[in-house]
């Protein structure tokens, strides 16, 4: 008789916990899926209002940082003519596919609440856990008071509920008494707010990039609060790559992968724009410094049309004024694209210590648990692509949850934890900075998981895919090819499309090369010159020898 299926309660239907959900489907548990919100989506799921939302805002002219070969699940690739960079509602409709694909809508819980997620009484040798839920309008006054909430237990539990929670204010002096309209990243979705009104944005990172080049089309002037500078990247580069695309496996896992990732990022930076002569460069190397990726961006603060300045340390009034020295006066409103704190406060065990390292494997597993029954999925900052990052952690944590896969030891796993702890603060100190290499992570997960694509085993079945997989861009696609759940055949089918499609996906009328006649010309005058320089100089040699009387001897 088969033993029973491990259940499984995944708090979050956002990005990572539809990975979760997928990979607990797929690894043949009973999965219930618990989500505050009206639909499934997290971040992606675009709400009327933001006021007391559950999540961050997306507005209409966003899109997202990574191209679509990395921001779709390994085992369910985009349509071949969806564009190159997902809409927030393109994201979210990719999503609901998948949900439909995978059979996920029967597991999925909309409008619930999860109030408290707690150890079982017989925890120390089962392994399970409690979850109290209620209906997300039921207003429980304390935690402890769980009364109005169902309980059920679980043998496992995916803690999937996002690190884009709560906005972070930082202390300005003077913050309290402006009077003028103040918000954060966290709730901005849309511009008519500020038609006509004078503008600061706070914020050198993504969101800022973001918000402010939005801001900037309605508002009569846009400023940009910097601080120590970023470094600012397009998402289609030099030579006609797409950015994601550009940075391949073999830069990341070379003798030096720092340089490769600040050469890489300072050349096309700079290419745009110079960041120096602008005044918006960093004095330290992208990869310890902010950076993020915007294609207006330089073209406003060019234009005039935004106005970078560095650090804001007061505000008097209505009026900003900046470490250099500089100020702006009779402004409207002061926009925080400052980051986030998280929010794990129904969850009765701590992850990660006050000043701000995580205590936990993989990001996703606590250390020093007798079971490994619990794994937190998408909770921490990257430069990665998210939605194949969750669906690494899930992968990895669903088969040991299943018993497919074991953990290393607690030394071993403690090594790990301090390294990505590290590696973090090396970058940004500060816990609401956390920010760890995506794909190096990515495939770190990998490893650990046994669905590493390795490039020699690779090149025993399909030597072009094991090089253009070692010498090409990351795919989603890549991390199906191999190991536990691979799917050799249509994964292999993914990966060479994506290596060859490029943008012909936005492509909807046909176009010939150009013919370069001048071209030709020039290739041809060219050769001719330098013929009848060759033989010139032919000439000139043989003459000399002939003079010299060297042909005679």
């Amino acid at each position: 008789m088969a033993p029973p299926k491990q259940t499984v309660c995944i708090v979050g239907a956002g990005q990572s916990g539809l990975a979760a959900l997928k990979e607990s489907i797929l690894q043949g548990m009973e999965p219930i899926c618990y989500d505050l919100d009206s639909d499934i989506g997290g971040l992606w799921h675009k709400k009327e209002t933001y006021e007391n939302s559950n999540t961050a805002s997306v507005w209409q002219s966003l899109v997202s940082n990574n191209s679509k070969y990395t921001m779709s699940f390994s085992d369910f690739p985009p349509n071949p003519r969806d564009p190159v960079f997902f809409s927030a509602q393109q994201l979210h409709d990719y999503l609901k596919k998948a949900v439909k694909h995978f059979g996920m809508e029967k597991y999925i819980h909309l409008n619930t609440k999860v109030v408290k997620v707690r150890e079982a009484p017989d925890h120390d040798q089962t392994g399970k856990w409690e979850v109290y839920t209620c209906p997300s309008h039921v207003e429980v006054a304390e935690a402890q008071d769980l009364s109005q909430c169902k309980k059920e237990t679980f043998d496992n539990v995916f803690i999937c509920s996002g690190w884009y929670k709560k906005p972070y204010y930082p202390d300005i002096p003077g913050l309290k008494e402006f009077k003028g309209h103040i918000s954060h990243s966290f709730t901005y979705s849309d511009p008519r707010p500020f038609d006509g009104k004078k503008v600061l944005v706070v914020g050198n990172k993504f969101s800022a990039a973001e918000v402010v080049t939005d801001v900037a089309s309605l508002a009569n002037e846009t400023y940009l609060a910097l601080g120590k500078g970023t470094w600012i990247v397009p998402r289609l580069l030099s030579g006609a790559r797409i950015i994601d695309l550009a940075m391949h496996r073999n830069q990341i896992h070379s003798s030096d992968p720092e340089y490769e990732f600040n050469e890489f990022f300072m050349q096309e930076a700079c290419g745009k724009m110079d960041h120096f002569e602008s005044g918006v460069g960093c004095n330290e190397n992208p990869s310890k410094s902010p950076w993020c990726i915007s294609d207006d961006l330089p073209v406003k603060i060019a234009s005039g049309k935004i106005k970078a300045y560095g650090h804001l340390t007061e505000l008097k009034g209505s009026t900003a004024i900046f470490k250099e020295g500089e100020s702006i006066q009779g402004l409207d409103a002061i926009i925080f694209c400052t980051g986030y704190r998280t929010e794990l406060s129904f969850l009765d065990l701590k992850v990660h210590s006050d000043d701000g390292k995580m205590e936990m494997y993989m990001l996703a597993f606590p250390l020093n648990r007798k079971h490994n029954t619990l794994a937190v999925i998408g909770h921490y900052g990257t430069d990665g692509p998210m939605v194949v990052m969750g669906e690494n952690q899930a992968r990895l944590a669903a088969s040991v949850m299943v018993g497919s896969r074991s953990l290393p030891s607690q030394k071993v796993m403690a090594q790990s934890v301090e390294f990505w702890n590290q590696s973090s603060s090396d970058r940004r100190p500060g816990y609401h900075n956390y920010m760890i290499p995506g794909f190096a992570f990515l495939d770190t997960m990998a490893v650990e998981g046994g669905f590493y694509p390795s490039f020699w085993k690779l090149m025993l079945r399909d030597p072009v895919l094991a090089w253009r997989t070692w010498y090409g861009p990351y795919l989603a696609a890549q991390y199906r090819l191999l190991g536990p759940g691979s799917q050799w055949e249509k994964a292999r089918e993914i990966c060479y499309t994506g290596y060859s499609e490029g943008l012909q996906c936005i492509r909807h009328a046909d176009k010939k090369m150009v013919d370069r006649p001048d071209l030709r010309r020039r290739r041809k005058t060219r050769t001719v010159r330098l013929l009848g320089s060759s033989l010139i100089v032919v000439g000139i040699v043989v003459f000399r020898m002939w003079r010299k009387g060297e042909f005679s001897r």
